[in-house]
C-alpha cells in the first residue's frame, strides 16, 4: 500500500515543477521593455544617452537594484527612477 502514496508524492511534486517551469518556458523576452523604460525617460525630459540605456538594459528583477541605482546617479526624481525600471523589468 505504500505506492499509492509514493505516487501521490510524485503526482505533487510534478505539479508544482509545471508550476514553476511553465512561466519560464513562455516568458517573452524582454527587449521592449528597454525601450519603454528609454522612451519613459525621454518623455519626461531626460537625454537618453548610454548611460540611460545601460541601466534600462538591465531589466531582471535581479538587476531591478542595479537599474535603480544606476539611474538615481543620473536622474533626482525617485517616482521617474522607480517607474523606468519598472517599465524595463516587466
Amino acid at each position: 500500500m505504500k505506492f499509492p502514496k509514493a505516487q501521490r508524492v510524485l503526482t505533487a511534486v510534478g505539479v508544482t515543477a509545471a508550476a514553476v517551469l511553465i512561466p519560464l518556458a513562455t516568458a517573452e523576452t524582454a527587449s521592449a521593455t528597454a525601450w519603454q523604460c528609454e522612451r519613459y525617460l525621454a518623455s519626461k525630459g531626460y537625454v537618453v544617452g548610454a548611460k540611460v540605456k545601460t541601466a534600462c538594459g538591465n531589466d531582471t528583477f535581479a538587476t531591478n537594484a542595479w537599474c535603480i541605482i544606476q539611474l538615481d546617479a543620473l536622474i533626482s526624481n525617485n517616482v521617474h527612477v522607480n517607474e523606468a525600471c519598472r517599465l524595463a523589468r516587466n
